[in-house]
């Protein structure tokens, strides 16, 4: 009896801290990472454009993609991760044009839609690196820096570039 009650404590423990670990895009389970260059459209008046929409569908404005080697992969989504690639502000317009989609055997596991033009991304999973400068207003918390760093724009800009990618040069900034 001791020992079962060991085994299912163990099983449990495992079970429930294995299942809290949270999901990070370094940590995730996937066998491709392609970048998409595409035409940003919005859907409606309050709903922005994502790489990927609620049915896992690529916008029809897709111009081009490239699936990146696993060493690039790996490399990119550490970047996304890592505090030192945010810190600046953002702008309020969202008009993306470069985006991520990580794939498991052809199916969408995780994207991430970026806007070198505001200096932001959205992510199908929280990045806990972007939450620096909290403010709080009532019960609302949101985060003054989560904008790219200028070395995390460049890098982004550098591999648009090197694909070819539309809208990579982040020259005329007001970011940079």
């Amino acid at each position: 009896m001791i020992r079962f009650s060991f085994l299912f404590v163990s099983l449990i423990g495992f079970s429930f801290f294995g299942y809290c670990q949270e999901l990070t895009f370094s940590n995730l389970s996937y066998d491709s990472l392609v970048i998409y260059d595409f035409d940003y459209r919005m859907r409606s008046e309050t709903d922005y454009l994502s790489i990927i929409d609620e049915a896992g569908q690529l916008p029809p404005t897709v111009k081009k993609s490239v699936r990146l080697s696993n060493l690039r992969a790996r490399e990119l989504s550490e970047r996304l991760e890592k505090t030192e690639s945010y810190g600046q502000l953002t702008a309020a317009c969202f008009t993306p044009h470069f985006g991520m989609v990580y794939y498991r055997q052809g199916e969408a596991v995780a994207h991430v839609t970026l806007c070198l033009g505001c200096n932001y991304l959205r992510a199908s999973s929280p990045i806990q690196a972007m939450e620096q400068c909290p403010e709080t207003y009532e019960d609302f918390t949101y985060y003054r820096c989560s904008g790219f760093s200028s070395e995390f724009r460049k890098y982004l800009s550098e591999l648009k570039q090197e694909f070819a990618f539309s809208h990579y040069n982040i020259e005329s900034s007001l970011f940079d």
